[in-house]
């Protein structure tokens, strides 16, 4: 084996600006519960479920809706990122 680089030991240095922003990540208080999507999409979930179960919609209501979720989905992940990455443009960060 003459591929010595996989042991020596060293890193590979962080690219330029990288480090800056790991620092800021770490050092961030975390949103206030209501405010992640972690948490508005439990809600959602919770009362499809709910819904489902009370049999205010029915099993097929509730595939139909998720099968339009998932088509939508990419898109408004792609339109959020794209607003992120204006609004730091634009901040200059």
């Amino acid at each position: 084996m003459d591929n010595e680089d996989d042991q020596s030991g060293q890193v590979a240095p962080l690219p330029s600006g990288f480090e800056n922003m790991l620092m800021e990540a770490t050092l961030k208080e975390p949103k206030p519960g209501v405010k992640t999507s972690e948490f508005w999409l439990t809600i959602v979930v919770t009362l499809v479920g709910l819904f489902v179960t009370l049999g205010m919609i029915t099993q097929d209501q509730a595939d139909q809706a998720l099968a339009i979720a998932a088509v939508l989905m990419p898109g408004v992940v792609a339109i959020g990122f794209y607003i992120w990455s204006r609004a730091k443009v634009k901040t200059g960060g």
